[in-house]
């Protein structure tokens, strides 16, 4: 179970090319059972911030933007599990991608891809 959120900020608007700032927040509730630990299980806690300076490009239906900066991730494991990498506070650079194309007024496509490395994790959609 996690929430998270988040915003961009636009300091000249959204309409011109130009800076952006994303702001991302997020914090969970996970399980898994632990091999190294006999099976038992563990739960863990994740709490994520990132704050990643951006650039927006625009090009007629077309919007591109690029993000790069720090992120800190900290995971708490209920019972302690040292083998665990995701363990503890670690603290990394997030890089991510987003793609926005209008072809027709009733169509758009939509893609993003975000890598990090704080925690060793990755995600498109």
């Amino acid at each position: 179970m996690f929430g998270y959120g988040g915003f961009v900020w636009a300091p000249w608007g959204f309409d011109p090319d130009g800076l952006l700032l994303k702001i991302l927040f997020s914090n969970g509730l996970y399980h898994h059972d632990a091999g190294n630990l006999g099976g038992e299980r563990v739960t863990g806690t994740e709490l994520l911030l990132g704050v990643t300076p951006g650039w927006r490009i625009k090009r007629g239906d077309a919007e591109f933007k690029v993000f790069f900066g720090p992120e800190i991730q900290r995971h708490r494991l209920r019972p302690d599990n040292p083998s665990n990498r995701m363990r503890g506070t670690s603290a990394g650079l997030r890089v991510a991608i987003d793609l926005w194309y209008e072809p027709t007024p009733q169509t758009m496509i939509a893609a993003d891809v975000s890598l990090t490395e704080g925690g060793g994790h990755w995600s498109a959609s």
